[in-house]
């Protein structure tokens, strides 16, 4: 799968001089985008397209509010199946996707996936979820 999402200039420098290294998933390798100009390394991921989201993901990014997400990148982003989403879906418990150019490709926003995570109780770590239990 190509994804043709394009990468956002470095958040430190400004510059666009951004390029990703895709690892090497054979050695173990992960993939990482970096900034030419001024050596900023992003985090790592398991492939390039996930190294791209994880870069262009970074807090604070005004500029991937509009942008829009497949499955699999939402899949990636809330760390569950691509059948837990549409589960999700048919319950009425999750964002619904757009269709670009009145095509039937699900897409959905940047914005409302960060907001569903920040909300949704699904994604509460760990920690929270042992001190509402209660131990008798």
């Amino acid at each position: 799968m190509i994804n043709h999402q394009k990468i956002l200039p470095c958040p430190f420098c400004g510059s666009t001089n951004v390029k990703i290294d895709p690892g090497n998933s054979m050695d173990n390798i992960p993939a990482y985008v970096f900034c030419r100009n001024c050596v900023t390394v992003g985090p790592s991921a398991p492939s390039d397209w996930e190294a791209k989201i994880k870069w262009n993901l970074r807090e604070n990014n005004p500029q991937m509010v509009d942008q829009l997400l497949n499955i699999r990148q939402v899949s990636y982003i809330l760390g569950v199946s691509r059948a837990t989403i549409y589960r999700l879906l048919q319950k009425g418990n999750f964002p619904k996707p757009i269709h670009p150019k009145g095509t039937k490709l699900n897409r959905w926003l940047v914005a409302e996936i960060e907001a569903y995570k920040d909300e949704s109780t699904m994604f509460r770590n760990q920690s929270d979820i042992l001190q509402d239990m209660k131990w008798n």
